[in-house]
């Protein structure tokens, strides 16, 4: 599914980047899928760091979408150049408060 904007936002978060940059996480409301299942999605999109798509997570209810997305969140950015190099922070520290999926 190709998203053109994240929907009515749930949340969003500013991380620091060392050089300046402001990046922006965006997380939609939970919908649900267009096509008659009564699965939900979260779009998400980071701004200012990478390709910026919107991208979404998806459960079985609104509580497994939201939980999904907070942790495709962590895995994008724990995963990034940027995070890994510790050129991201949030609140000071380069723990940027989202969990990864387990591996």
């Amino acid at each position: 599914m190709k998203l053109d904007s994240v929907g009515q936002v749930l949340a969003r978060r500013i991380l620091d980047s060392r050089d300046g940059r402001a990046v922006e996480v965006v997380m939609g409301m939970p919908q649900r899928f267009s096509d008659g299942h009564d699965d939900y999605f979260c779009a998400f999109q980071v701004i200012g760091m990478g390709d910026e798509r919107i991208r979404y997570g998806a459960g079985v209810d609104r509580f497994q979408a939201v939980w999904l997305t907070l942790q495709m969140n962590g895995g994008f950015l724990n995963t990034s150049a940027e995070a890994k190099g510790g050129a991201l922070t949030w609140l000071g520290q380069t723990n940027l408060g989202f969990q990864c999926l387990s591996r």
